[in-house]
């Protein structure tokens, strides 16, 4: 593990309308797990300039975007934006919730986590491996895993990003001071992947130090199965009934997280377009991030 607390990294500044932002990269040096690969990040932009989609990314960073100190109230949120570990949907599921959060007088910290490159190869289970990813009991799916058929380099690219995420918020408190963060009020939301990734790295976490507060998770249920882990933070799920295997794998994560004895909240829209992230579509599904913030308040957060 490299020991990024004596020194972060800057990779740069810049004033954006009302915002500063700062590029922090999580680790010094070549990232834990990384492999070989020497293809070069991708991103595209949107007609106004912002940026659309990043891919191909192995060097993981954290860009924070910061509320005014007459707003902050010392809460922070790692954002991971969603792309099925192939790209990460940076502006709509990364920057807007950012700048939303900002108004409300929360922190918000958008995390580039390390994906599935383009030089990857697809590497299949072996021959005769259970086709769980069929297979429900009582309408729920096998220990509330929605991807239990994932090809071993997209195994890897998980715990990659879960790590990620974890340093993430190892970084965040070790500079909770100058940020103006309070390091107990640190948690995460997930969008699709994003949020499977952030489900990863909570229950593979055996370091408090790297345990978020609260979760949340907006159409994103489990890649892998779900197992409580110790001190489990409270749980926020949003989804649309229209993806229907989508809601189908939030419904279990909730009756897993519940039966384990960790406190839960879900939230199924009728209508709204799958993967609508900071997208207002005039549908139900709109209401999702003020119910997110209500949540948060409930929560003492």
């Amino acid at each position: 593990m490299n020991k990024i607390f004596c020194s972060l990294v800057a990779v740069c500044c810049c004033l954006l309308p009302a915002k500063s932002q700062e590029v922090v990269k999580l680790y010094n040096g070549v990232p834990p797990g990384n492999s070989r690969s020497t293809i070069e990040e991708k991103m595209t932009r949107a007609a106004n300039g912002s940026i659309d989609v990043i891919s191909d990314v192995t060097i993981p960073t954290l860009t924070a975007y910061l509320p005014a100190s007459a707003k902050a109230t010392g809460t922070s949120v790692v954002i991971l934006p969603g792309g099925a570990l192939r790209f990460l949907s940076w502006d709509m599921e990364g920057v807007k919730l950012a700048q939303w959060l900002n108004e409300k007088g929360v922190a918000a910290f958008v995390l580039k986590y390390r994906l599935r490159t383009s030089d990857m190869k697809q590497v299949t289970p072996p021959t005769g491996t259970p086709l769980r990813a069929a297979v429900y009991e009582s309408n729920k799916l096998v220990n509330a895993n929605a991807n239990p058929l994932k090809d071993s380099v997209s195994a890897k690219v998980i715990s990659m990003a879960a790590e990620d995420t974890r340093q993430a918020i190892r970084i965040i408190r070790k500079n909770a001071t100058r940020w103006k963060i309070n390091p107990d009020k640190v948690g995460c939301i997930g969008f699709s992947a994003g949020g499977g990734v952030m489900l990863s790295a909570v229950m593979h976490n055996a370091d408090q130090s790297a345990m978020p507060g609260f979760i949340a998770t907006i159409y994103g249920p489990a890649l892998e199965d779900v197992v409580m882990p110790n001190s489990a933070p409270p749980l926020f799920i949003a989804t649309c009934a229209d993806h229907m295997n989508v809601a189908a794998g939030c419904l279990a994560l909730f009756e897993s997280w519940k039966r384990a004895g960790g406190e839960a909240e879900i939230h199924i829209y009728g209508k709204g377009k799958a993967g609508f992230g900071m997208i207002k579509q005039n549908q139900p599904s709109d209401e999702w991030v003020n119910s997110f913030y209500r949540w948060l308040l409930s929560e003492g957060f």
